[in-house]
């Protein structure tokens, strides 16, 4: 399994990735894990705006490279339907082979730095 990604970051712009371990690969570019890429360095993250579970590395490579080709409005129009990556014109690799997974609705994506636990099973 591995995962395509679109982030949003302060300034507006959206930052396209892929990755086999979202959760190690968000830290990373919300510099809590050394790491990440040069241009969420530059421009920070400030919400997780798009996921996708796909079948493997290859499939999610292929359509990370249709995902960045495409313009900012029709990035827009992908993450109001997700369900249509991999379709034309959001690329024609794999539709039925990937899917979104549910995000909640829009809030900062910053982690919880208070070392207060938040678990409420007790």
């Amino acid at each position: 399994m591995a995962y395509l990604y679109i982030l949003r970051c302060t300034d507006g712009s959206l930052y396209t990735g892929i990755t086999s371990d979202i959760r190690r690969r968000l830290c990373q570019h919300m510099r809590i894990r050394p790491g990440g890429a040069r241009y969420t360095r530059a421009h920070p993250v400030c919400d997780l705006a798009g996921l996708w579970l796909t079948e493997d590395l290859s499939l999610a490579a292929k359509l990370e490279y249709a995902v960045k080709r495409l313009r900012r409005q029709h990035k827009l129009l992908l993450l109001a339907e997700p369900q249509r990556l991999g379709r034309p014109p959001f690329g024609d690799a794999g539709g039925a082979l990937c899917r979104p997974l549910p995000l909640l609705p829009y809030r900062p994506f910053f982690p919880d730095t208070s070392g207060q636990s938040t678990d409420t099973s007790s």
